[in-house]
């Protein structure tokens, strides 16, 4: 479920099956809306309109195959619909018997400022900015990021696949799983960054992507000024997973050491 402040006073919930809802200030509620079944995540462009990604799967598709995505504007009367660009989608390994993430798995990210849309598709360590029809105004990017891979990394990635927790009385992994596991490809460059979020200021901050493997610690979100200069890295503690971002605030939760979740403000220093 994913929720989002269309008019400022207004309260838009997403369902995991396609169905939007919008609620008055009051929390009355206004009405509800299916714009497509597809519809994972929403953000405003001011207006009235709203800007989604709608996959595309690729049913066909065996091996890594990267299901590529819609981006389509529509407004809060569920009007529209209009299709103003493609999105480089998320990748997937599909077999006869698995359908998984790949090792270091790239997927398309998207968020919103005002009237303009970042999309990025973690290829690189850059974003782009277009507006509402779709034209590229600008193209944000860190140089000579490093993203390459060793062995080493790509055979640790592919060995946490195999530390996962089992059902009751299953001692191992079934031998054809075991099989896909191996089979799967072993990249030379890892994603660029795993989340995109742009701020108030109109700053865009990208959260350099880890493997399973890798996972724990703080994390060192990078981020683009509104000029798109790159400002450098914001460390953020361990255990806390950002979920918005304000002008003098991070917001997001912290997990405790007994996996308890807790909402929590940490106050940001420009």
């Amino acid at each position: 479920m994913q929720q989002t402040n269309p008019a400022g006073d207004s309260l838009l919930v997403l369902d995991w099956d396609g169905r939007m809802t919008l609620f008055g200030p009051d929390l009355t509620l206004v009405r509800t809306l299916w714009p497509n079944d597809d519809v994972s995540e929403m953000h405003y462009l001011g207006d009235g309109l709203m800007v989604t990604e709608v996959v595309v799967p690729d049913i066909e598709g065996v091996g890594l195959v990267r299901h590529r995505g819609v981006l389509v504007v529509f407004d809060l009367e569920g009007e529209g619909g209009d299709s103003i660009g493609w999105t480089f989608g998320h990748e997937e390994y599909v077999t006869d018997i698995l359908s998984s993430r790949p090792l270091f798995g790239k997927n398309s990210l998207l968020d919103t400022h005002g009237d303009r849309i970042f999309l990025g598709s973690s290829d690189h360590m850059q974003v782009e900015e277009i507006n509402a029809r779709g034209d590229t105004l600008r193209v944000l990017r860190i140089p000579d990021f490093p993203l390459s891979l060793s062995a080493e990394q790509v055979e640790a990635e592919r060995n946490a696949r195999f530390d996962i927790p089992l059902p009751q009385g299953v001692t191992s992994l079934p031998p054809p799983f075991v099989a896909a596991i191996e089979g799967m490809p072993s990249p030379e460059r890892r994603p660029a960054y795993a989340n995109m979020l742009v701020d108030p200021m109109g700053a865009v901050w990208l959260l350099p992507h880890r493997g399973f493997s890798e996972e724990g610690g703080p994390e060192d979100w990078q981020v683009l000024g509104p000029n798109g200069n790159w400002l450098g890295s914001v460390e953020i503690p361990e255990g806390f997973r950002v979920t918005e971002l304000g002008t003098d605030e991070v917001l997001g939760v912290w997990t405790d050491e007994l996996d308890v979740q807790h909402p929590q403000v940490l106050r940001l220093s420009r």
